[in-house]
């Protein structure tokens, strides 16, 4: 898309209470903003919102997309719809933490409530239909080419605290899933078959596993013998 172009006698108009920004040409930017060539320490775009009154009711946001799309997308992998999307190009040595989006959560003054659902990330699928295709909450992929690589994960949790823990990995509300697990590659090291899984002495938990259409099981236990 191209970058906007217009602009009042050389100069960004100022913008002072309820303001609405309309696109004049189709692929031109309604708003492009650019930084200087060394911007450190800095943000480019900044939204503060401050509310000092309960909420009771609906929601208050810093920022809200609504996109509607009423011609379809048949392009199948090559075209994308996204709300938001940011690209990121590497250069020189990196050894700082580089993402997409981050999100920080803290307390004022005021401690938060033990009921409150504190969320770095929520997706929420309305009632789409059994042919709405794949629907993940998250979703993961990579270009790496060199394989079983140490830095190279589908996702990472850490506790950063002096103490604690997470209490669960995953959690699963609502009930369980049907498949712990999905695989659409060949059968992986560590899993037993359902013949095995019978034939197995020891009792214990198991994770439920589709690899490529055939049923594996994790065991959960310390130790078995088959």
């Amino acid at each position: 898309m191209a970058d906007g172009k217009q602009s009042y006698n050389g100069l960004g108009v100022p913008l002072y209470g309820n303001s609405t920004m309309e696109q004049q040409v189709a692929g031109d930017q309604p708003l492009t903003i650019k930084s200087v060539a060394d911007n450190t320490a800095c943000n480019l775009m900044t939204v503060r919102h401050t509310s000092t009154s309960a909420l009771t009711a609906g929601y208050t946001q810093c920022y809200y997309a609504s996109m509607t799309l009423t011609g379809g997308l048949t392009g199948g992998n090559t075209v994308q719809a996204n709300s938001f999307a940011t690209d990121i190009t590497l250069s020189g040595t990196c050894t700082g933490w580089i993402t997409g989006m981050y999100v920080y959560i803290c307390e004022g003054t005021a401690a938060v409530p033990t009921n409150a659902f504190l969320d770095g990330y929520v997706a929420w699928f309305a009632a789409l239909g059994s042919a709405a295709g794949q629907r993940a909450g998250f979703r993961a992929g990579s270009e790496e080419t060199s394989t079983y690589s140490a830095t190279v994960d589908g996702a990472f949790v850490a506790e950063c605290g002096s103490a604690g823990a997470w209490k669960s990995l995953l959690v699963a509300y609502g009930g369980p899933p049907e498949e712990f697990l999905h695989i659409t590659e060949a059968a992986l090291d560590g899993m037993y078959s359902d013949a095995v899984r019978a034939n197995i002495a020891a009792a214990g938990s198991w994770l439920k596993v589709n690899v490529a259409g055939t049923i594996m099981w994790i065991a959960l236990h310390a130790s078995c013998t088959s």
